[in-house]
């Protein structure tokens, strides 16, 4: 079965918070007000600043993910719902003493594909916000990344575990402004069932697997890896149920290479 796990047993968490990040969702009302909140999760997987996540975070809202026993954060990050306009950043660290800065994504890179339920996009140099004066241009040119990835089939059984922040919140400070809280979290569990060519034409068209992991709201979008691999990412988070039976993950194929970035 899925189990909750300290990070600090198998990875080291300054270096994932390094790579792995909450995706937030701010919200600018016509009677200036905002709100913010998080919409899912996403990772770093080349030097510039190349972000991979799931593409119902962004895209899709549709009501027959909910016939097909799904649990999904529903196309939460590009809506504009009531709002009179939206900003989308994330929150990282830039190096392991877990120095966090707060970076747009440019929401004009978000690149959606139909066949699978991945979306690569890109953060922007510039900070979220006021920003911190203390970040400099050099931390924020090259980001760090996973550096390995295949879409090789992965065998039912391996053992996998997957990193993401479904428990990340965002405050509203008293003197204005907001805070995040942004504790990553590991989840690990099995592969039970392969899908090479789809779980359904809706929401998981592509190569994707059932596990036994637990995948909660938020954590959508996060790098799913094989266990005792050194850090092979394989996939993406993509649907958990409710309560928690199974969830499915979607393949990296035909996005990666089967060697090393």
């Amino acid at each position: 079965m899925s189990e909750l796990i300290s990070i600090t047993s198998d990875v080291i968490r300054p270096i994932m918070e390094m790579v792995v990040f909450p995706i937030i969702k701010a919200f600018y009302y016509p009677d200036g007000t905002e709100d913010q909140k998080i919409v899912g999760t996403g990772f770093f997987l080349d030097s510039n600043g190349r972000f991979f996540s799931a593409r119902h975070v962004f895209y899709n809202r549709n009501v027959q993910a909910l016939d097909l026993g799904f649990t999904f954060d529903l196309g939460l990050a590009l809506d504009v719902e009531d709002a009179e306009r939206i900003a989308l950043y994330c929150v990282h660290s830039v190096n392991v003493n877990r120095k966090m800065v707060a970076r747009s994504i440019d929401m004009s890179s978000i690149n959606p594909r139909r066949d699978t339920d991945i979306v690569t996009g890109f953060v922007e140099m510039k900070q979220f916000g006021k920003g911190d004066n203390s970040i400099t241009e050099a931390e924020l040119t090259r980001t760090a990344y996973i550096n390995y990835a295949t879409n090789m089939d992965i065998p039912v059984g391996t053992e996998i575990w997957t990193v993401a922040y479904p428990l990340a919140k965002v405050s509203r400070r008293e003197n204005g402004g907001f805070n995040v809280y942004s504790k990553s979290d590991m989840y690990r569990g099995r592969i039970t069932k392969h899908y090479p060519e789809g779980r359904d034409s809706v929401m998981l068209p592509g190569p994707c697997y059932e596990t036994d992991m637990e995948i909660k709201s938020g954590a959508s979008g996060g790098p799913v890896f094989i266990s005792g691999s050194s850090g092979f990412v394989f996939g993406v988070n993509s649907a958990g149920t409710e309560p928690h039976s199974f969830s499915h993950v979607t393949s990296l194929t035909p996005l990666v290479s089967k060697s090393s970035r």
